[in-house]
């Protein structure tokens, strides 16, 4: 009897699929590259743990981006900061800007790594991923994907940092 249910079922969604008429489908648009710039206007740490010889700390960032994303972000994250001078970084942020002439907000959610010096300043080497998706105006519906940083050593001075991906509306 349950072997005769899950047929049925399994035939009904098969033929709704079938049958079911393309109203309202479009084709997606192709992927647009992106590349420019972002350097962070803020960085701080609201609350911090240490844990072990490891410290996590809570902070509030917020960039300027330049290039094919023009706008500024803002956003939380969690920075755990390893006593090998290893960091990872994971954050979330809301971006509003223009990108192809579509004014809008997106959701950023960022994951990086890096190496921090032994003296207190900018890291090393760092790189990351940042996942896109549109919330609002005309950039709701966009989604992308763009990385950033370097695994190789660093200026001294490493911002602001290039990025490059892409991003489909």
């Amino acid at each position: 009897m349950k072997r005769l249910i899950i047929i049925a079922l399994a035939t009904v969604v098969a033929l709704s699929l079938v049958l079911m008429p393309a109203v309202g489908v479009s084709a997606a648009s192709p992927k647009m590259e992106v590349s420019g710039t972002f350097g962070l206007h803020t960085f701080t740490a609201y609350e911090t743990l240490e844990v072990g010889p490891n410290v996590i700390l809570f902070v509030e960032m917020g960039a300027n981006w330049a290039g094919d994303l023009q706008g500024s972000d803002l956003g939380y994250g969690i920075e755990v900061d390893r006593a090998n001078g290893r960091y990872v970084l994971n954050s979330i942020s809301t971006w509003e800007g223009t990108i192809d002439g579509k004014f809008g907000t997106i959701q950023i959610t960022t994951a990086s790594r890096g190496l921090y010096g032994p003296d207190p300043g900018p890291p090393l080497w760092f790189t990351g991923t940042m996942t896109l998706v549109g919330l609002s105006g005309e950039l709701a519906g966009v989604h992308g994907k763009i990385t950033f940083g370097s695994p190789m050593v660093l200026p001294p001075d490493p911002y602001p940092i290039p990025y490059s991906g892409w991003i489909m509306f």
